[in-house]
């Protein structure tokens, strides 16, 4: 299983994997098959800016393992850098 949490998910994710052959090989998703399940998810900080249906496809909390976080984790470490 792949979960991706983006801002924008429910927008980009429509055409991602026809542009990702785009993409160098190096930078390709070498793991995905037709085995592996991906979700796309929004971070529970971003989902109120959405409409309704977004809000409901794109949430991760029904989804189980995922755990209760809002999703914003990754980016509290790139704070210091940016």
């Amino acid at each position: 299983m792949l979960n991706i949490l983006y801002d924008i998910t429910c927008w980009w994710h429509k055409h991602l994997w026809s542009q990702m052959s785009t993409f160098p090989l190096s930078m390709q998703l070498q793991t995905l098959d037709s085995e592996m399940t991906t979700h796309f998810f929004v971070p529970k900080l971003h989902l109120p800016a959405h409409i309704t249906q977004c809000q409901t496809v794109s949430s991760f909390i029904p989804l189980p393992g995922v755990g209760h976080t809002d999703g914003e984790a990754p980016e509290r470490g790139w704070a210091n850098i940016n």
